[in-house]
């Protein structure tokens, strides 16, 4: 295939792996018809900030070079994330276009966490009807991830959300972005933020995709009709940015 899906996944900076959380993307894969690419970042506290995002550059970069073996244009590459892997994205993009690097055709983020610091109203109002997480659960995580040093919360390539995307993105210039959260997300605030910061600074093409009832993650439940859904709502929405001529090899 000439398109490729590059998958970051979640699990705090800390835990998981892309074979423990490939499930994530099976249905995205198979409804788009793309090949996954799932990256195997090293994880904090042995390996903290910058890293597992250094290593996802790094797949990244060497996909997209010219003399690669099976080199990629950024535009035919989306990135599909979910919670810590979504954050990771978002710092990927910030990085990618600081460098003057061609940027993704599509960015899918599952339930992503946008900022590290307790920065957000369900961080509080969530707690109890999200199942999955709580920030007290998170916060430790955090801390790891950035080897105890706290005031690196600030860095937007560890919270995007606090990115001044005005300033670093020309009109329409960041790439098209699906943002996919249940009503019962702990990190919905973060995602709301972010959706009306981007439009705020005049990317058109950031759609917001709130999903009744589910929680963090709910994607990862492939035997519950909505994650079917939403797996499948994502492989559209690449498809349709992607040009849609993702065939099997």
């Amino acid at each position: 295939a000439s398109q490729l899906i590059i998958y970051l996944h979640g699990g705090g900076y800390v835990f998981n792996s892309a074979y423990s959380q490939w499930h994530m993307v099976a249905l995205v894969s198979q409804a788009s018809g793309l090949k996954v690419l799932a990256v195997e970042y090293r994880l904090a506290p042995e390996n903290p900030f910058p890293a597992g995002l250094n290593d996802a550059l790094a797949v990244y970069k060497e996909v997209i070079r010219p003399g690669s073996k099976t080199p990629y244009m950024g535009q035919d590459i989306a990135i599909v994330a979910d919670s810590a892997g979504g954050g990771m994205a978002l710092a990927m993009i910030l990085q990618l276009q600081k460098e003057g690097l061609q940027l993704p055709g599509a960015l899918v983020l599952f339930s992503p966490w946008v900022d590290v610091a307790k920065h957000g109203d369900t961080l509080t109002t969530l707690v109890g009807p999200d199942p999955a997480i709580t920030y007290e659960g998170f916060k430790p995580l955090a801390a790891a991830y950035v080897g105890g040093d706290l005031s690196k919360f600030d860095d937007p390539l560890v919270s995007p959300l606090r990115a001044d995307y005005a300033r670093l993105f020309k009109k329409d210039t960041f790439p098209p972005t699906l943002f996919q959260l249940g009503t019962r997300d702990s990190l919905l605030s973060g995602s709301v933020m972010l959706y009306r910061k981007l439009k705020a600074a005049g990317q058109s093409d950031i759609v917001f995709s709130p999903w009744e009832a589910m929680w963090h993650d709910f994607e990862q439940f492939l035997h519950m009709p909505e994650a079917q859904a939403a797996q499948k709502e994502a492989a559209e929405f690449i498809k349709e940015h992607l040009g849609g001529d993702g065939v099997k090899d």
